[in-house]
């Protein structure tokens, strides 16, 4: 993991073969900071290999031609 990641939360793992695990989460300073990411890494036989950014903020805003920011208001409360 990259320096400055401080927080990692919402991992969710599965079973390539039967060797292999893949295990995604997001990453960066903190929960819902600019610099979070999904991560990746791949537990090989006993230990996880480093882990990767599958994608970042930056890359899918590229990717989708969107701006992308957190949502700090749920859609719940204002329904209700």
């Amino acid at each position: 993991m990259k320096q400055g990641v401080l927080s990692a939360h919402s991992s969710s793992t599965i079973s390539l073969n039967h060797d292999y695990l893949l295990s995604v989460f997001f990453a960066g300073s903190k929960e819902g900071a600019k610099d979070v990411a999904i991560y990746a890494s791949i537990y090989q036989g006993t230990n996880y290999l480093e882990p990767f950014a599958l994608i970042t903020r930056e890359k899918l805003m590229k990717d989708s031609k969107e701006y992308i920011k957190k949502n700090r208001k749920s859609n719940l409360s204002q329904n209700r």
